[in-house]
């Protein structure tokens, strides 16, 4: 009875550690993209925000996920699809959806149009793997979705961004597309996942401004926020 309940609480704190751990994620997600808002108005491009802010949590996390890693590279070579697809689409597609999704529309529309994104893992997991969605949760896509039709202002005819809903709409792929792999079990250490994702998206942001794919503009311009100036850098180092 003693193990059992030691066992249930520890589950219990685990699962109270991770609810705190996604609050603050969501908030200093959302957060970046009033700092990016700013950095685009000032003449920065989604591209060149997301790349810098990719590159800079990747210096951050490299030591970490070194040390995470004990000298087993062999699990790098055994997940470079992971990876690799964790760094295009969970890293490089959600960010810059989100980022260019807020340059054409408000921070909260396009953060919300994101957050919608497991509707998308709901409707994945029932058409591929056949876990038809229960009554509650068809109730929790209704109020979502009610929710998203409100926020976006869509029933008073108001002029909505055609370029940031189908921003936000690949923000939403980006983002339903981090819950699946994320949840997929392997041996990588979250770290290291974390940070190679981070280094594959910033590397192939890089290349692909390089070869004019997308664009990068970023100056040292002083960036607004309401009626105060600040520099460039501090945006970017709090995003």
């Amino acid at each position: 009875m003693t193990t059992m309940t030691h066992d249930a609480d520890h589950k219990a704190a685990i699962q109270a550690q991770g609810f705190v751990v996604a609050l603050i994620s969501a908030a200093a997600f959302g957060m970046s993209g009033s700092l990016a808002r700013g950095l685009l108005d000032a003449g920065w491009s989604p591209a060149a925000a997301v790349t810098l802010r990719v590159l800079g949590a990747f210096a951050i996390l490299a030591i970490p996920a070194y040390r995470a890693l004990r000298g087993r590279w062999h699990l790098l070579a055994r997940h470079w699809s992971l990876l690799v697809g964790y760094g295009l689409m969970a890293v490089v597609v959600a960010q810059l959806g989100y980022f260019s999704a807020v340059e054409h529309m408000s921070v909260s529309s396009a953060l919300l149009m994101e957050y919608t994104s497991p509707v998308l893992v709901v409707l994945y997991m029932w058409f591929i793997h056949k876990e038809r969605p229960n009554k509650m949760t068809w109730i929790g896509i209704a109020i979502a979705a009610g929710g998203l039709v409100l926020v976006l202002d869509l029933l008073s005819g108001a002029a909505v961004s055609s370029a940031g809903m189908m921003w936000g709409a690949v923000a939403m792929v980006g983002g339903a597309t981090y819950f699946i792999i994320s949840a997929h079990e392997n041996d990588l250490p979250p770290l290291v996942l974390a940070a190679g994702g981070l280094l594959v998206g910033g590397l192939g942001l890089s290349l692909a401004g390089a070869f004019g794919v997308v664009e990068m503009s970023a100056n040292t311009n002083p960036v607004l926020y309401r009626s105060t100036e600040v520099p460039w850098w501090v945006p970017m180092f709090l995003l």
